[in-house]
């Protein structure tokens, strides 16, 4: 990490500490994203993207501001407004894809991995956006969305939050371990730094033996409560001297058991 990176997460810390009541550590990320998205939708041109965010991704074009020819001081484009009605921050939870849903277009000779990693990412988009709606599997363990990104609140869009949102294997793949979500969680940036190399697959696996079950509560954009069943494990990291809670959708849960189970893990 280079100075001025640990200089901005500081700052933006600093400031999540006076601008919140009871603020959790990882709202500085969720600040400087907010940031962020502001600085590229008012200044496109002169933006320059910084620590892996690349500045056109997830941008719609129709929301960068324009000028009209012939006029340097009115623009022709518009800050875009989230819908309210918007389902993206809502989970919507099913069955995990598996391999026999996956398609890959060319067949070679290294066509099971490509299958392999075409399972893998169709998982995660699985995960980030029906299983879990872009939330950290380890921060709504302790604080429920409802109360986590409540309506109006800069947190409460998702496209706030995905960019923070990171796949972590558990048994890190260049060591041998297994490319599907039953080896994956979804962490945040800061969680995903702080327990990315405290916690096993195994330990995970064993502490879902023991999980509690869980109703999650998400907020509709009418302001309804949306319930979404799951479970709490927790997992007690030998090199930390804190533990880790996690929220599991059952879907998740059944998939990480079903895989243990098939490699004889347990």
């Amino acid at each position: 990490m280079t100075s001025e990176t640990a200089w901005r997460q500081t700052f933006f810390d600093v400031v999540a500490d006076r601008i919140f009541e009871r603020p959790q550590k990882f709202y500085g990320l969720v600040l400087e994203r907010a940031y962020q998205l502001d600085l590229e939708e008012s200044y496109p041109l002169e933006y320059k993207s910084f620590d892996g965010f690349s500045p056109d991704e997830g941008i719609d074009e129709a929301d960068s501001i324009e000028e009209e020819p012939g006029d340097l001081t009115e623009t022709g484009g518009r800050h875009s407004v989230p819908d309210p009605n918007s389902s993206s921050s809502l989970p919507n939870p099913g069955a995990i894809p598996s391999a026999n849903t996956i398609t890959v277009s060319k067949i070679s000779r290294r066509g099971n991995r490509r299958k392999t990693l075409a399972e893998e990412n169709s998982q995660v988009a699985d995960l980030k956006e029906n299983q879990y709606a872009w939330h950290c599997q380890a921060c709504i363990a302790v604080v429920e969305p409802i109360s986590l990104a409540p309506m109006g609140s800069y947190v409460a869009p998702s496209v706030n939050r995905n960019r923070i949102m990171e796949a972590h294997h558990c048994d890190h793949v260049n060591a041998g371990g297994a490319r599907h979500v039953g080896n994956i969680l979804l962490l945040c940036h800061y969680h995903h730094r702080e327990f990315g190399d405290a916690v096993s697959r195994l330990e995970v696996i064993r502490a879902l033996s023991k999980a509690q079950d869980r109703d999650m509560h998400f907020l509709t954009g009418t302001g309804d409560t949306a319930i979404v069943k799951g479970k709490i494990v927790t997992v007690h990291p030998p090199q930390r001297a804190n533990p880790l809670s996690l929220f599991f959708t059952s879907a998740h849960a059944d998939y990480w058991s079903t895989k243990a189970d098939d490699e004889g893990l347990k």
